[in-house]
């Protein structure tokens, strides 16, 4: 039975097999839906510095990538299945943010610049 945009069971099953055009055809009945989801979950406050478009492009890098463990041939459960990806590509996201900004007005240290500045202490004493 075909789901709310009409997508067959056998375009799963042809997507799953390699057919691109399935699979363009499979991801694109769920891209408005998953759109809204991402500039939902990054609202207001990480607007400005994640894309919401940009969070989709690594989710379907993700899906195409795993498509074929995907096991179920329904619009519904695909989108659940493809929403946990979207979830998990902003996390990852966030995370990268606070890494960043953890990091941010840190000097960076040589490797061995520590034994150096420390040897260099020890003589001055």
């Amino acid at each position: 039975m075909p789901g709310p945009t009409g997508i067959q069971p056998a375009m799963f099953e042809a997507a799953r097999s390699g057919d691109e055009r399935a699979l363009e055809t499979v991801l694109g009945s769920v891209h408005d839906r998953l759109l809204g989801r991402a500039a939902r979950k990054i609202g207001p406050e990480w607007q400005g510095r994640i894309d919401p478009d940009d969070l989709l492009q690594e989710t379907y890098i993700q899906a195409v990538s795993d498509f074929g463990s995907y096991k179920d041939s329904d619009e519904d459960s695909f989108y659940r299945w493809i929403s946990t990806i979207l979830d998990h590509r902003f996390i990852d996201a966030v995370r990268r943010l606070r890494a960043k900004k953890r990091g941010e007005g840190r000097a960076a240290v040589a490797p061995g610049a520590m034994s150096r500045m420390s040897r260099s202490l020890g003589s001055a004493c």
